[in-house]
């Protein structure tokens, strides 16, 4: 027993600290249209890596997303915990009884990766009261309008010119009509080309330089992702990071394709969800990998005609 209680001991002097999610509204109840301000916080050891879910423009089919907040940091004397904060303004146009699903959070510390969700947070969201003592009226019947042709001249003579214009327009065309001159085939460009054409640009703008980390990473993963839809049939560009590695690994690419692109996407979204600011090698590393993943599994060019004229001769 003393030995447990020592380990306990310990265990709470070093300061391990589990990872927590909370969902914090300013209030469960309200009406119709009516703003709530909902905060999500996020508490987790100093060494890990937080991967904030990506917010669109709904909450379950329930809630609308009206406005989101920057992902805040908060001071920590003891620089022992990370904590994150975001603000995000919602509505609901359905009355009743509704709940936000969970929320999924990802932490990352080295080689290991934790998945943490948010609890469900029900809402009540109630109608506009109506008072019912009140008596019903009738609704008012239609008002006939008398008719008179003055009223309507202008719109006449506008259809007429318009008509006119119409007509002598279609006459001038067959007049000025020529022959159409034959198509010329227009030579498409290999999704693997225009892909390293744009990682090329991505690399000589260099946003890292000028601290636009998101901007030289969402290059670079846009690049990567619009390469696999093309080339490979996939839903890349609509997909999370997790979904791309599994449609990766259901089209049995290698090992090192695979390692290559989770390493990219992971650094991305370390950028991008948690504001987490790269080595420069990291840069230059990532801008390298995603360049070999696309010369890797571009398509190999045919040599069968090459044989066939080397046995002709």
């Amino acid at each position: 027993m003393r030995q447990i209680t020592a380990i306990l001991l310990l265990l709470s002097g070093l300061g391990l600290t589990a990872q927590t999610v909370n969902l914090n509204p300013d209030h469960k109840r309200f009406r119709l249209g009516e703003k709530v301000q909902l905060e999500i916080k996020t508490v987790s050891p100093a060494t890990k890596k937080v991967v904030w879910p990506v917010l669109k423009d709904s909450l379950g089919s329930h809630f609308d997303i009206l406005g989101i907040g920057p992902i805040d940091t908060l001071s920590d004397p003891s620089d022992k915990e990370l904590s994150l904060s975001q603000k995000i303004e919602i509505t609901s146009f359905d009355s009743g009884s509704h709940q936000i699903p969970a929320l999924p959070f990802l932490f990352i510390s080295g080689s290991d990766t934790d998945f943490v969700n948010a609890d469900p947070l029900s809402f009540s969201v109630l109608t506009v009261p109506v008072d019912t003592t009140l008596a019903i009226k009738d609704i008012r019947g239609v008002v006939d309008v008398p008719f008179e042709i003055g009223d309507y001249i202008p719109w006449i003579l506008g259809g007429l010119a318009l008509l006119a214009m119409l007509i002598g327009g279609i006459f001038w065309w067959k007049q000025r009509k020529q022959p159409e001159k034959p198509k010329v085939p227009v030579k498409l460009i290999p999704a693997w080309e225009r892909a390293i054409a744009q990682l090329e640009v991505v690399d000589r703008e260099a946003a890292w330089r000028q601290s636009k980390f998101k901007i030289y990473y969402s290059g670079i993963t846009d690049t990567i992702r619009a390469y696999l839809e093309e080339q490979f049939k996939m839903p890349a560009l609509e997909s999370t990071t997790d979904e791309i590695l599994g449609l990766v690994k259901q089209r049995q690419f290698s090992a090192d394709i695979q390692s290559k692109l989770r390493e990219i996407l992971l650094v991305a979204d370390l950028v991008k969800f948690a504001k987490d600011v790269p080595l420069e090698h990291t840069h230059q590393r990532s801008m390298q990998l995603a360049k070999e993943i696309i010369l890797e599994t571009r398509p190999q060019p045919s040599i069968e005609p090459e044989r066939k004229e080397e046995g002709n001769v």
